[in-house]
């Protein structure tokens, strides 16, 4: 038997350890920017997702109040809410069919993000105004 021909190997070498190295800081780097990525859409769909619920109570709000048949706009914010980051508008125009109004409630960021609006639309019927009838007051 000779054993003098073959060399054993022990270990590993340095361009071995090296590369493993690198292998593993690469995908590190790569879960983290995984993570990071995650947490901000994560955080623009939760913001997206407050707008639009402050949207549809603003809109359920200025139906429940009647405020929806009178045509015009009306904006402001809502503090009375605890939430200074949005401020809200709402619109309201005549539709094409008889009583009905299309009220239309925007809710913006302050910051001036606007391309992040939540918008609610509907239809509110508005009750038409009593006549006498047969012309007597």
């Amino acid at each position: 038997m000779s054993t003098g021909s073959r060399r054993r190997s022990r270990g590993f070498t340095l361009v071995e350890a090296l590369v493993a190295t690198v292998l593993v800081g690469v995908g590190v780097t790569s879960v983290m920017n995984g993570f990071a990525s995650l947490t901000k859409s994560e955080a623009i769909t939760r913001e997206s997702e407050r707008m639009q619920r402050l949207a549809m109570d603003k809109y359920d709000e200025v139906v429940a109040t009647g405020e929806a048949a009178t045509q015009g706009g009306e904006s402001g914010n809502f503090q009375d809410r605890g939430e200074d980051r949005y401020s809200w508008k709402v619109d309201v125009q005549p539709s094409t069919e008889t009583n009905l109004n299309v009220v239309t409630v925007t809710v913006t960021p302050t910051n001036g993000n606007s391309n992040r609006d939540a918008v609610v639309d509907g239809l509110v019927f508005v009750q038409p105004a009593a006549t006498a009838a047969g012309g007597t007051p």
